[in-house]
């Protein structure tokens, strides 16, 4: 994990992930998967997470 990030790292579930990319820009899980592609802050992720 690098130390530029802006930020500590989050632990987004499958549903938050969905709902970034099927909702509308001004939703708080949309801004969040924003943050994540923009490297603002490092995400984690799990093996049963990946495979959802």
């Amino acid at each position: 994990m690098e130390d530029s990030y802006r930020s500590p790292p989050i632990v987004l579930d499958t549903n938050v992930l969905v709902a970034g990319a099927c909702r509308h820009e001004s939703s708080m899980a949309y801004k969040l998967l924003l943050g994540v592609l923009d490297e603002a802050f490092p995400i984690i992720l799990t093996g049963p997470i990946l495979l959802e």
